[in-house]
């Protein structure tokens, strides 16, 4: 017997699509399993089907984003990343672009947290068993990489940057970083 799974695959997009639509209207808080349901034309047992109750739709929104967000920071950890960043960050950027109504949901809709900070804390905690056992200077990297650069996009997101581009903040973050390159010192 083979099972279409095209049907399963439709219905989730729509409960995610509904999702990202109703907190376009709505604080995250009052989003009901009701009200999502009936955004995505779908009934009770098909969102069940996929999640077991709001917060586990949550936490594997959160988790597909760490999952992409876990293949950047590796290339970023590389050595190189200190001396040319612009390539990481403008990758970084793409993904933050593709992503950008899931990142949204979660900077702004208050889905993780009510602030940029605890978002970037989440992603840390959450990527540290990815990455394994670290040294310490890799430690730091890692918490200036979430937190400075969660600072910036949610800067970014809430337009304190005016009309800065994200390819602009990118290069601006870059020259920081490159400056501050602790390999290029005697």
């Amino acid at each position: 017997m083979v099972i279409d799974l095209e049907p399963a695959k439709t219905a989730r997009e729509r409960i995610l699509n509904a999702f990202f639509d109703l907190l376009g209207d709505k604080p995250y808080q009052k989003i009901t399993v009701s009200a999502l349901i009936s955004a995505a034309d779908v009934n009770r047992s098909t969102f069940y089907a996929h999640y077991d109750n709001f917060e586990d739709m949550r936490d594997k929104l959160f988790q597909q984003y760490l999952d992409g967000f876990a293949v950047w920071l590796r290339a970023a950890l590389a050595d190189e990343f200190l001396r040319d960043p612009l390539p990481h960050l403008t990758t970084l950027g793409d993904y933050v672009e593709q992503n950008r109504s899931l990142l949204s949901a979660f900077l702004l809709g208050g889905v993780r947290s009510e602030s940029g900070y605890g978002f970037g804390m989440a992603v840390r905690e959450a990527l540290l068993p990815v990455l394994g056992k670290v040294s310490t200077r890799r430690l730091l990297l890692l918490d200036l990489i979430c937190s400075a650069l969660t600072s910036v996009y949610f800067t970014w997101f809430v337009g304190s940057y005016g009309e800065l581009s994200l390819a602009e903040v990118n290069e601006a973050a870059a020259r920081v970083i490159a400056a501050s390159d602790p390999t290029e010192r005697k």
